[in-house]
């Protein structure tokens, strides 16, 4: 019986196979259909849960010596195969939006990601946006105005959160720093601290977002607004706004939001990420 593609994907996002192995034999099965692009997909979605390079490669050369037309869709990479033309994509989400969570998609689509550190564990900078295709969190969100001008042709995805949801995840996030008001404390001080917290730029980011408010939602609704603004008056701009963390969305809804407006053709045949579900 053929297999169908439409249901490998619909049951592949909906819930991942127990490991890297199963997709493997899930690939051979596939590939032993005919249908070699949708082999080579179930691949690289092994290719991320693999721990090890040196295994996945033994398995990869088995797979290519079995079914040699295979060979041309395993030399695209994950973007190439998914049929995506990448350009720069910002995450401008507040904290707490499910900004982890869309970084880590574009990551499976290909992209060379950061979220709100690079590589070097430092907060992200402006020689980061040189280096990397995707760049999420505040240390993005705060300056979005200037980074749209510098990238006038870049994509901007806001990820929202119903209110109540959001109030109670961020006080969460920032219960050790003992409430609001002290986070304004924090943000006033003169004194350099060691560590991120309290550097002149985690202070300024969070002044930007947060210090200019009352309270909490205070700061989420302003900046709700300065964002709906901004892109309000920018015509061809490329702008999406959208709730990650909205239930009513299957995974597949999420991947086919996101896909289409990063202009990819496919799906990874793969859960829609869920960072940090405690909060």
């Amino acid at each position: 019986m053929p297999i169908i593609e439409s249901d490998i994907v619909a049951q592949l996002t909906e819930k991942s196979l127990p490991s890297a192995d199963d997709y493997f034999n899930l690939a051979g099965e596939i590939a032993n259909d005919g249908n070699y692009e949708l082999s080579a997909r179930a691949i690289f979605a092994a290719r991320y849960l693999f721990k090890h390079t040196s295994v996945f490669n033994q398995k990869i050369t088995r797979l290519r010596n079995d079914f040699p037309g295979l060979g041309d869709f395993l030399r695209c990479d994950d973007s190439e195969l998914l049929g995506l033309n990448k350009t720069k994509v910002f995450g401008i989400g507040l904290s707490r939006t499910a900004t982890n969570s869309l970084s880590e998609a574009l990551k499976i689509y290909g992209y060379k990601t950061a979220h709100w550190l690079n590589d070097d564990n430092e907060i992200i900078g402006w020689g980061d946006f040189l280096e990397y295709d995707a760049l999420c969190d505040t240390s993005v969100s705060f300056i979005f105005e200037t980074i749209y001008f510098a990238y006038p042709d870049a994509k901007f995805i806001y990820t929202v959160r119903n209110e109540k949801d959001w109030l109670d995840s961020i006080v969460k996030h920032f219960h050790w720093v003992g409430g609001f008001d002290k986070l304004l404390l924090l943000c006033e001080e003169n004194k350099r601290k060691s560590g991120r917290v309290g550097t002149p730029l985690w202070k300024i980011i969070h002044r930007s977002l947060y210090a200019n408010s009352k309270n909490w939602l205070g700061a989420y609704k302003a900046y709700d607004k300065r964002v709906t603004k901004f892109f309000n008056n920018k015509k061809d701009v490329s702008f999406l706004k959208i709730d990650l963390t909205d239930k009513s969305y299957t995974s597949l809804d999420k991947w086919n939001m996101l896909g289409k407006f990063i202009g990819a053709k496919r799906v990874p045949l793969l859960p829609f990420p869920h960072k940090n579900k405690k909060s």
